[in-house]
């Protein structure tokens, strides 16, 4: 298969009439051109999800491997090539249970299914603060501690990718340092921290911030707060919700003035009603209402994220932010900060590519041998 780009982007800038060759789900070779099998306007790197929880009225915390199967190939249409299976704060056993059918997802995408790659576990909790719970349960909340992450994640040790954890916690530190010696990068979320708890915690091991501004504490002139902290820190990431309701469109400008493309990371914080028409659902026993793509509970409170990447990125891209830095956030970014191949499209990788037209909108994403038409 041969994409013919009008602009193809290389890392350091787009490559004017770009011919993609791809063979077994490999790229061979990167020229000059304008022929080729499926020609499109712009070629990225496939959209990496590092913070999704479902979508398309699947769960990932309810679902089954079929229906997270069928899921992922919706979001493989979208132009998500990868991401990490959100499993928020729940009963161990619940939380076990999703961790048991994304690792049957992953076994058989091994073997060769299709779809967005379940890359592995990102854990939301159960580790955080009953100070800032957002939409979590608090009676599912627990003590961290080495002991208690073991238990719930025996037998699943190898596919955990991400932690979020409240790190003021007493026993959080331990539990970070933990985690950091492992390899596995922990984020700071649901959380009450103070600046100064903020930066015990980044020098503890904690590498960012979880959906930014949302379960934190608010930044206050006088008493920032772990927020603030993580602005002014050059190297700490901020995820972000940028389908602008659950951050206000000047919030996730001053994102990233602060932290650029280089450091935020544009996530979706979708839920199973995320996609689904206006109406009233059921997730998990708890009822959701979803009107005008927003998802609440019946209280009111936002219960999940309203759209998928490239809807976030075309926000991003209105509200003045170049194309690229939007574009990098999805992809590059989050990869390099999880450590997993993608962000990039390069002779010898593996093809993980959203074809585009000038609006931005998907027409065929590649990742490997499989491949989805978009709108």
């Amino acid at each position: 298969m041969k994409i013919a780009a009008g602009k193809m982007w290389t890392g350091k800038g787009f490559l004017d009439d770009a011919v993609i060759e791809i063979r077994d789900g490999t790229v061979v070779s990167i020229g000059k051109g304008k022929e080729g099998d499926i020609r499109c306007d712009i070629a990225v790197p496939g959209f990496i999800d590092q913070h999704v929880h479902g979508g398309f009225g699947v769960s990932v915390m309810h679902a089954n491997a079929d229906e997270m199967l069928s899921w992922l190939g919706s979001l493989l249409e979208k132009g998500v090539t990868a991401i990490l299976a959100g499993v928020y704060t729940a009963p161990f056993d619940v939380m076990r249970k999703a961790m048991s059918a994304a690792r049957e997802v992953m076994d058989r995408q091994a073997r060769g299914e299709g779809g967005a790659l379940l890359a592995g576990i990102h854990l939301e909790g159960p580790f955080i603060s009953r100070d800032a719970l957002g939409a979590m349960d608090a009676a599912s909340v627990a003590e961290p501690s080495v002991e208690n992450y073991e238990k719930l994640t025996e037998g699943f040790e190898d596919i955990i990718r991400l932690v979020t954890i409240a790190p003021e916690v007493e026993g959080a530190r331990d539990l970070i340092r933990y985690l950091d010696g492992k390899g596995i990068p922990c984020l700071a979320g649901h959380t009450a921290a103070t600046d100064a708890q903020g930066r015990e915690a980044f020098a503890a091991g904690i590498r960012g911030i979880t959906h930014f501004f949302n379960a934190s504490t608010p930044i206050r002139h006088r008493a920032p707060g772990i927020l603030a902290q993580a602005l002014v820190e050059d190297d700490i990431y901020c995820e972000c919700i940028c389908d602008f309701v659950h951050v206000h469109e000047t919030c996730v400008k001053l994102i990233y003035r602060c932290k650029g493309s280089g450091r935020m990371i544009v996530v979706s914080d979708a839920v199973e009603t995320t996609g689904l028409p206006d109406g009233i659902y059921e997730i998990g026993g708890e009822k959701s209402v979803v009107k005008n793509g927003e998802s609440r509970t019946l209280s009111g409170s936002l219960n999940g994220g309203g759209m998928t990447p490239i809807g976030e990125v075309k926000n991003l891209v209105r509200a003045g932010i170049p194309v690229w830095d939007a574009l990098r956030m999805a992809s590059e970014t989050p990869a390099r900060f999880l450590g997993i191949r993608g962000g990039e499209i390069k002779e010898g990788d593996q093809a993980q590519i959203v074809c585009l037209t000038e609006d931005l909108r998907p027409v065929l994403t590649i990742r490997g041998t499989a491949a989805a038409k978009g709108e």
